[in-house]
């Protein structure tokens, strides 16, 4: 539905980052046309999704899923956010700071 386009440019040091979308409450195709909605999100970086809560399980916190997959949701839309100097052993252990940081933000990009 939507593929990942990546850039001619893209390195193991420069890894795209998308936020990809997913509607909660079935209502939200209503919702959505007088510009509201209730979503829930993920990051999307080397091929893994990194989501917080929202799962069956008794623990709390980030877990991964397949990219677009997040259990319980339905995928909405991948937004194209910058690329990460970080690899994909750092990924996992950054900080939202540190993650925020590494993403450079394509200037060309307007969503």
């Amino acid at each position: 539905m939507f593929p990942k386009v990546w850039s001619a440019s893209h390195t193991p040091g420069n890894a795209p980052v998308y936020l990809n979308v997913y509607d909660l409450p079935p209502m939200n195709g209503y919702m959505y046309w007088a510009g509201l909605g209730i979503f829930h999100t993920g990051v999307e970086v080397h091929g893994v999704e990194y989501v917080f809560g929202a799962h069956d399980y008794p623990s709390s916190g980030v877990f991964e899923v397949e990219p677009r997959q997040c259990p319980g949701f339905m995928f909405k839309k991948s937004i194209f956010m910058g690329t990460t100097c970080l690899d994909s052993l750092q990924v996992p252990f950054a900080n939202a700071d540190c993650l925020i940081t590494a993403v450079q933000h394509d200037p060309d990009f307007q969503s």
